[in-house]
Formats: C-alpha cells, structure tokens, sequence
C-alpha cells in the first residue's frame, strides 16, 4: 500500500487545516461543516486552526467552546471568512 496524501493534521501537535477537513475557500461551497469539524478537533485539548488562502463561505454560527482555540489564516488580503444570510 502507498501512501497518496500526508494531512498536517496526521502530525501531533500541527495546526488542524480546515482543507483536511473537506473546506474549500473558493467563496462558491458552504465550508460551515468542515471548519466546524476543525475547531472541534482541536477543542479538547485547544490549538491552532490554519485557513489557507481563500475566502470560505460559511451559512450559520461557527462555535468556539474553548478559550485555547486559535484561528490562523494566511493574512488579511489573502484569507476571508464569508457570512451569507442564514435561513
């Protein structure tokens, strides 16, 4: 068996990508879910959650239940989180 794909979060102690968690940033799909499944990975312990460039688009409210989580993207210009109207 080879291995096809190594994930940052496959490294203990990395910053979990939302990308390895399925977001895309390309403002056209709803990263709600995945950037929620990776805030949640690290909230147990706390940690570092990385947004590549892109601008992800999310549809409802992203919670953080935990005082050591920090969000990290990739700069201001270059990483945007979008809100569209929630229903």
């Amino acid at each position: 068996m080879s291995l096809t794909k190594v994930t940052y979060s496959m490294i203990s102690g990395a910053c979990a990508n939302v990308l390895d968690f399925g977001a895309l940033g390309n403002n056209s799909n709803d990263d709600t879910a995945a950037i929620q499944a990776a805030i949640n990975s690290v909230a147990a312990s706390g940690g570092q959650v990385y947004f590549p460039a892109g601008t992800y688009k999310i549809t409802s409210t992203i919670t953080i239940s935990s005082n050591g989580v920090h969000l990290l993207g990739a700069g201001t210009s270059a990483t945007m989180i979008k809100q569209v109207d929630f229903l």
